[in-house]
């Protein structure tokens, strides 16, 4: 038995979730059974939409030590020897104390902050640049299994089994921000093209609004006024819409790895400081970045629009694109985990 400490709401969106998601049926593959828990019920609707049971702490997501008097009990009465952490609000503390009852599996991503831990997940593609070694050891403290690079992203299984295909010409475009989308980026990025549609004639836009997106009523009064934009909520199979389309603009993040698994030419903005890196690393070879669109929504529309311009109209460009991509992952990542927590003692 396997449990996942993770949330996704309206403020995180739905990263953590839907990458522990990926864990978790990767476990159940080999025959394990996995249960999240989580803060609130907010993100309960989408975790049994996937098939998984989740217990409810009835906590404030965002201040983790408040929680340790429900979660530890709850350790202890179940006997939860192997519990995976996935987010941002833990404190050494928190870990401290966790670590009491259960060895923990960390998912990171920033290689800030270290915590006592057994095994260290980071399948970001600038990982195996974090020195985890030598910080653990100038602090003294044991250093963990690492689990580094993009050999471990954990991507569904449906990102490893289809061929990637780059068409001459442009038809399709995907727009996706997320499972939350506080600032609009998809309208504003959608009103934006649509003031320069002489540039865009033929392309259709499937524009993926996430479980926690609170402008999906305002992308669908553009969908209705306009025959090129199709609004997608609940998209179950994410795979197959990415692949029928040739070009992806997309919020840093996870998606920012599944497009590569598909080899889906990719440009990419970020909102928060915590996907700064990930984004600039994707835009060094393997992506556009456009930027933070959170400081200056109107100069990252621009080079969205400019970018979109760039590939629309170059074959070579985003032929040459979908094989640097899919030279980075295969899309197996979700499987190598759950085979070392299987095999964590």
């Amino acid at each position: 038995m396997f449990y996942i400490r993770a949330d996704g709401n309206s403020q995180i969106g739905a990263g953590h979730i839907m990458r522990c998601l990926s864990i978790a049926e990767a476990l159940k593959d080999k025959g394990k059974v996995t249960i999240f828990l989580t803060a609130d019920e907010e993100s309960a609707s989408l975790i049994a939409s996937r098939g998984f049971a989740t217990l409810t702490l009835r906590t404030r997501w965002d201040h983790m030590e408040e929680e340790l008097n429900t979660l530890l009990p709850i350790l202890k009465e179940k006997e939860i020897t192997k519990l995976i952490i996935d987010s941002y609000s833990v404190t050494k503390h928190y870990m401290d104390e966790v670590s009491k009852y259960s060895k923990i599996v960390y998912l990171d991503d920033l290689g800030e902050a270290l915590f006592p831990v057994d095994l260290l997940i980071n399948y970001n593609i600038y990982a195996n640049t974090i020195p985890y070694k030598e910080r653990y050891e100038q602090m003294s403290i044991k250093c963990p299994t690492l689990l580094l690079g993009g050999e471990y992203v954990p991507l569904r299984a449906e990102f490893s089994t289809l061929e990637s295909r780059v068409r001459r010409v442009v038809r399709d475009v995907l727009i996706t921000t997320g499972g939350g989308d506080l600032h609009n980026a998809s309208g504003t990025i959608l009103k934006a093209i649509e003031e320069n549609v002489a540039s865009f004639m033929g392309i259709r836009f499937h524009v993926v609004s996430g479980a926690y997106n609170p402008n999906t009523p305002e992308l669908k009064i553009l969908e209705k006024e306009n025959a090129n934009i199709k609004v997608y909520e609940n998209v179950r199979h994410m795979a197959e819409l990415m692949k029928k389309c040739d070009i992806a603009i997309t919020a840093a993040g996870s998606t920012l790895y599944e497009l590569a698994a598909l080899g889906i030419p990719t440009i990419c903005f970020y909102f928060a400081e915590n996907q700064k890196r990930g984004a600039e690393s994707f835009g060094e070879k393997l992506a556009i970045n456009c930027g933070n669109f959170v400081a200056d929504p109107e100069a990252v529309t621009d080079n969205i629009l400019k970018a979109l311009k760039k590939y629309a109209d170059s074959y070579e460009e985003r032929s040459a694109a979908c094989d640097l991509l899919t030279q980075t992952l295969d899309g197996d990542g979700a499987s190598r985990i759950a085979d070392q927590l299987v095999r964590l003692p």
